[in-house]
């Protein structure tokens, strides 16, 4: 997996990352940041409840998934995280 980019965003609550498959197929992989007040996020990722695998998230995520593995996404993405300020909590 070869991770193209990183961003995130507050005013949405999510985080993300672009990825690119053995083709050059750019694929997303993303979750949602942590919220303690509806419309208030926060640079914190909860590994454990970070929605990467329901609703909007699992729609973006499942080529990525099926590409790479749903392990081997999220790391990527957590670690990405870390390197750009995002706190991840388990």
């Amino acid at each position: 997996m070869n991770v193209l980019s990183f961003d995130y965003d507050l005013d949405y609550g999510f985080a993300w990352i672009m990825v690119a498959d053995k083709d050059k197929q750019q694929l997303t992989v993303q979750c949602c940041l942590k919220s303690d007040e509806p419309g208030i996020f926060q640079k914190i990722i909860n590994k454990m409840d970070c929605g990467h695998n329901w609703g909007l998230c699992a729609d973006a995520n499942e080529k990525a998934f099926e590409t790479f593995g749903e392990e081997e996404c999220m790391n990527a993405l957590f670690e990405q995280a870390k390197l750009n300020g995002i706190e991840v909590v388990a």
